[in-house]
Parts: C-alpha cells; sequence; structure tokens
C-alpha cells in the first residue's frame, strides 16, 4: 500500500507540474486526508506540498500550507457533519480544486471543469474501491 502512495505522489506531481495544470495533488490530498489517520496524512500532504512547489518553481511552502489547511478542514468536517456519504466529499473536492485552480492556475474554462470532474471522479472511485473509509458515525449536532 505505500509503494502505491509513493508511486501516485512521483505521478501526481510529475502530471502537474509538467504536463497539464489539473491539481492532481489536491485531489491526492485530500483522499489521504480522508483514507489515513491524521498524523500519517499531515507528513505525506506536508511532503507533498514541498516536492510540488520545488516541481513547480513556486513559492517554497505555500501548497504545504493550502494542503495542510485542507487537512485540517477536513478533520473539523469530518467532526461535524458525516463524512461518510460519497456525495459530501465529491462536492467539497470539487469546491476545492476549483478554488485551487483560480488561485494558482487562473483557469476557468469549459473543458478545464469537464476534465476535472472526469478526474476526480476517476481517483474518487478508485480509491474508494482499494481503499474503503473507516469513518465514525458522527453527525452535525445542535
Amino acid at each position: 500500500m505505500k509503494y502505491f502512495l509513493f508511486i501516485f505522489i512521483f505521478l501526481s506531481l510529475l502530471i502537474e507540474s509538467a504536463l497539464y495544470p489539473l491539481p492532481l495533488s489536491l485531489i491526492f490530498a485530500f483522499m489521504v486526508s480522508l483514507h489515513l489517520n491524521q498524523k500519517e496524512a499531515s507528513v505525506i500532504v506536508f511532503t507533498e506540498g514541498l516536492l510540488l512547489d520545488l516541481f513547480s518553481f513556486r513559492v517554497f511552502g505555500t501548497d504545504s500550507l493550502i494542503f495542510l489547511l485542507l487537512l485540517v478542514f477536513l478533520s473539523l468536517f469530518r467532526q461535524k457533519m458525516h463524512a461518510g456519504r460519497a456525495l459530501y466529499r465529491l462536492i467539497l473536492l470539487f469546491a476545492a480544486c476549483l478554488i485551487y485552480s483560480l488561485f494558482f492556475y487562473k483557469i476557468f474554462s469549459t473543458g478545464y471543469i469537464i476534465t476535472a470532474i472526469l478526474s476526480i471522479l476517476g481517483i474518487f472511485i478508485y480509491m474508494e474501491r482499494f481503499f474503503p473509509v473507516s469513518l465514525t458515525d458522527k453527525r452535525l449536532s445542535l
């Protein structure tokens, strides 16, 4: 399982920094934060952000900070809402990808949105099949 994580990190960084500005590393950070515990996810997400900054020649630490903020937001999301529903996670992931793309790549076109939706669905289905989410049943309480 760990080998799969490292291979997927490398491929997502390579594709995002060299080939196509699709936030694959953000999608991967989102999925890792849902499927691993907080400590492992924070180390993987932080390292992935630093490597993406190095490969993309951006300000060092910006992606790491964004990915860690996403991790904190998702942990709050897990505590307050029932995060086991796939629709909630897909909507949140799509919104995060759009905001990230507008911030870093300044891209907002129909083709890009369709590509983002298809890649999110593909990665989401693959991760759900091979790495099921183990969440406790916590719902919003008043």
